[in-house]
């Protein structure tokens, strides 16, 4: 009779711990450690306190007209919306019947169009002389709904914090949309010399200032100041 050779699952002991995984949030930074695998749409700034970067993300985000956005302050996660959503996204996935008479009228409206711009390509007759007929909106004026989030990260081998952006649904156009914008708010030259300084202006500022320490004094006179900016 040949014997089992499945073995059962046998649970770790008290005080078994598991070495090379790294925890979950970093304690120098308060922030998550990296995803893997990261996304491949995100930006990497230098190590700074991250309430400057929120605080930017945020900013930026109230300034994009059409975006719904909400804050986990636990995941340090964005969920941010764009556009109207679709109306068989928003009825009940169980309710088949109604997302069916949906996706048909849908295709109704759509086949009815190509079947009219067939049958009647001379429309723009109709126009007054010398007028023609409107070109179609631009997609990133009029964009489709998006649903989008992104991440705020600490990459501990590169000493950096990471902002990543992933679509979680919706049109890929869209989603590109918002994801630049706050890109090109997170790469502007003057943010990114600020973070670099923060820190160095933040210590002159927290000091104790007395005029007769020769060391302070020189540490916190003005042209001194901007010399050492010049370098970081």
């Amino acid at each position: 009779m040949q014997q089992d050779t499945d073995q059962t699952f046998q649970p770790l002991k008290p005080g078994f711990v598991i070495t090379g995984l790294k925890p979950y949030f970093n304690d120098r930074t308060k922030l998550p450690n990296k995803r893997y695998p990261v996304t491949w749409k995100h930006v990497e700034l230098p190590l700074c306190n991250p309430e400057i970067i929120k605080n930017v993300i945020n900013n930026t985000i109230v300034q994009i007209e059409g975006v719904r956005s909400e804050y986990n302050e636990k995941k340090f996660m964005w969920t941010l919306e764009y556009g109207t959503k679709p109306l068989e996204l928003t009825i009940n996935k169980s309710d088949f019947k109604l997302r069916k008479i949906i996706e048909h009228k849908k295709y109704a409206a759509i086949m009815a169009a190509t079947v009219a711009i067939e049958k009647f390509p001379h429309n723009d007759e109709f126009f007054e002389d010398g007028e023609e007929l409107p070109d179609p909106i631009p997609c990133f004026v009029n964009g489709k709904w998006t649903n989008l989030q992104i991440y705020l990260t600490y990459d501990d081998e590169k000493n950096t914090i990471l902002v990543e952006f992933n679509r979680y649904n919706g049109d890929h156009v869209s989603f590109y949309f918002v994801a630049n914008i706050i890109e090109t708010a997170l790469k502007a030259p003057t943010l990114l010399n600020w973070i670099k300084r923060s820190d160095y202006l933040a210590f002159t500022q927290g000091i104790e200032y007395h005029h007769n320490n020769h060391i302070l004094k020189y540490l916190c006179d003005d042209m001194v100041k901007r010399e050492i900016c010049s370098f970081l």
